[in-house]
């Protein structure tokens, strides 16, 4: 479980800076939704999360964390996709 916290914060700390980046440069109103959309999801991770850890772990606090982890793994890989295409030759 440790492991897992620790990781957490790592990942937390650093899409918070890719958001910050993502604020500064955003290449139009779609960059600056997608980052609204991770932003939200990574909230609710972590809230979902800290639940997890204060309520001892119950079941559908358990699926949802899993779910929105899901969701915010899909926002990111769609954030890439749309980096690499805005930037392709």
């Amino acid at each position: 479980h440790m492991a897992h916290r620790i990781g957490a914060i790592v990942v937390t700390l650093y899409l918070i800076f890719l958001l910050s980046q993502l604020y500064k440069h955003a290449g139009g109103p779609h960059m600056r939704r997608q980052a609204h959309v991770i932003a939200i999801l990574l909230a609710t991770q972590v809230g979902l999360g800290l639940s997890n850890v204060i309520w001892s772990l119950p079941l559908p606090v358990a699926v949802a964390h899993n779910a929105c982890g899901a969701l915010l793994l899909l926002s990111l890989v769609t954030l890439n996709y749309r980096l690499r295409k805005s930037t392709s030759w």
